[in-house]
């Protein structure tokens, strides 16, 4: 099964985006993991609009989902120059406050909530392909 979406670099197109995913999740995983699956999706286009775009809201940012029996996958692609989000460092959590540290969380979440991986596509922009698996975790 695919869908695909697409909508402009605004931030509140977040809550269509977050409709379409639990739309097309449906009853494969439970309240807890949609909820995971919702923000790190969430927190990927929000970086795109927010950094890759500068809130440009002329520009689109394209989200694909698939379904097979064992997962769910989701890309999500821009326009914007190239950036791969697996190559910024992890914030230390600890001193995160105290560092007066207002952003840079996003990546860490979506790293540790779903298996992620980058590409350059080929006519410019970037792809982010987030995975998660239907088996339940805790």
């Amino acid at each position: 099964m695919k869908q695909s979406l697409s909508i402009p670099a605004r931030l509140s197109e977040l809550s269509v985006l977050r409709a379409a995913i639990l739309d097309f999740i449906g009853e494969d995983l439970d309240e807890k993991n949609k909820g995971r699956v919702i923000l790190a999706i969430d927190e990927a286009v929000s970086n795109v609009i927010v950094h890759g775009y500068a809130y440009d809201e002329s520009k689109m940012i394209d989200i694909e989902m698939e379904s097979d029996p064992d997962s769910f996958i989701f890309i999500v692609s821009d326009s914007a120059k190239e950036y791969n989000p697996l190559e910024s460092v992890s914030p230390d959590i600890e001193r995160y406050h105290e560092d007066g540290q207002s952003s840079g969380l996003g990546v860490d979440i979506y790293r540790r909530i779903m298996k992620t991986r980058y590409e350059r596509s080929s006519n410019g922009g970037n792809r982010l392909i987030l995975v998660k698996e239907k088996k339940n975790e805790n």
